[in-house]
Parts: C-alpha cells; sequence; structure tokens
C-alpha cells in the first residue's frame, strides 16, 4: 500500500503567514506549517530522521517562486504519476514493506545545482519512505 503526504496547504498557510511576518520568523513559521503537521505521517521514527529534519528546517524564502510551484505541484496530477510508477516498480520488484509513504514538498528555488542538473526534481530516501523535492517550473 502506498500513501502521499502532499505538503501543500501547510506550505500556502507558511507563505500567508510569512507575508505579514518580518523574515526573522520565517524559521519557525517554517516548521510550525510546512513541517511539523505532516512529519508524523513520513519522517517520525525513521532511521535517518535527524539529519532529514536539520535539512528541511530551513524555510524557503522566495515567497513568490514558492506560491507558482505550490500552485502548479497541486494540479499537476503528479499524486497519480507517483501512484502509478509505485505500482509498475511493485510488480517487478515487490516490495518487503508492506506500506510506504511518498512526501512530496517543492523544491527550493534558489537551489540552482538542483534545478538545473537534476531539472527539478530530487528524491531521497527517508527510512522506509520516499522524500520528493519538485520545481515544476524547472527547465526539462
Amino acid at each position: 500500500m502506498l500513501s502521499i503526504v502532499s505538503a501543500y496547504q501547510g506550505i500556502l498557510a507558511y507563505i500567508r503567514s510569512a507575508r505579514q511576518q518580518p523574515q526573522t520568523e520565517w524559521v519557525s513559521l517554517w516548521l510550525q506549517y510546512a513541517i511539523e503537521p505532516y512529519w508524523k505521517s513520513w519522517a517520525a521514527g525513521q532511521f535517518n530522521e535527524e539529519r532529514t529534519r536539520q535539512q528541511m528546517k530551513n524555510p524557503i524564502i522566495d515567497l513568490e517562486a514558492l506560491a507558482i510551484e505550490v500552485d502548479l505541484l497541486a494540479c499537476s496530477g503528479v499524486e497519480q504519476d507517483i501512484e502509478g510508477a509505485y505500482a509498475r516498480m511493485t510488480a517487478r520488484l515487490p516490495s518487503p514493506a508492506p506500506a510506504r509513504t511518498v512526501c512530496i514538498y517543492p523544491l527550493d528555488p534558489v537551489d540552482r545545482l538542483a534545478v538545473e542538473r537534476m531539472n527539478g526534481v530530487v528524491g531521497t530516501c527517508v527510512g522506509d519512505s520516499i522524500l520528493l523535492q519538485i520545481n515544476p517550473a524547472a527547465p526539462g
């Protein structure tokens, strides 16, 4: 069984709140809205949880580009693409885990290496879960 966690609503709440607060508050807003509400669903208890939390603790600060990414992701149908790809993979290579979770976050638009070299998609294993960070506005 595959479950998909998309943090779009929390990230939109972060953007709304960050626009009204000084940038010094954005780390706590990012954690409050974009990370904490979803963490237990996909990363809590995984063997590399702390490393992943450390990597994701800094907020995305280009709010305009972030809003565009979230809008594009929300209407892209990427969740159905992931479900289809997972079904094809597990049909050929059955998973020993009874359940997996894929979590989708936008990719920081200022991460030029990921945007340019990875075509805007970065995937990471977080224990038995998968973290996909996607910039749908990236070229390629």
